[in-house]
């Protein structure tokens, strides 16, 4: 197993599986599609990339706003200590000002749903993908497996 940055690791054919959690809408249309051929490019033979991604109803330069960011955390504030250990020691409102101040820089640059999803993988060269989508805490997202096909 190797843990790397999906951005600079690039080892053409050597992996069979390449895992990665929801953080594709977070890159410009350019940088998303670049970063789908370097996965496409270092998966081996019959080698398949697992990710999700959360699907937006927004526009691609929307900010994330505010309010809903504060009360998502307000809500899983239990939660988001048990796995984000650095701020268990901190106050809620110090807390929430962290949040809300990073959230204000945030931008969702890229709009995704489910068949520009099968689009963008095809595009960087996957054979097929299987997406399937669920919910979870009231957002939506996508489970997708893309398959690179032995030559």
């Amino acid at each position: 197993m190797l843990v790397a940055d999906a951005t600079e690791h690039k080892e053409p054919g050597r992996y069979d599986i390449i895992v990665s959690d929801s953080f594709l809408p977070r890159f410009p249309a350019d940088a998303l599609m670049e970063l789908l051929r370097t996965w496409c490019a270092s998966l081996a033979p019959g080698g398949a990339v697992l990710t999700t991604a959360r699907l937006h109803k927004t526009s691609p330069d929307s900010k994330i706003r505010k309010t809903e960011t504060l009360q998502r955390w307000r809500q899983a504030d239990t939660d988001a200590r048990s796995w984000w250990p650095e701020v268990s020691d901190l106050p809620l409102e110090q807390l929430v000002h962290r949040i809300s101040a990073f959230a204000a820089n945030q931008k969702r640059h890229t709009s995704l749903d489910t068949s520009t999803l099968r689009v963008l993988f095809a595009e960087a060269g996957f054979n097929y993908a299987t997406i399937s989508t669920y919910a979870y805490r009231g957002r939506k997202f996508a489970l997708i497996a893309a398959h690179k096909e032995p030559i």
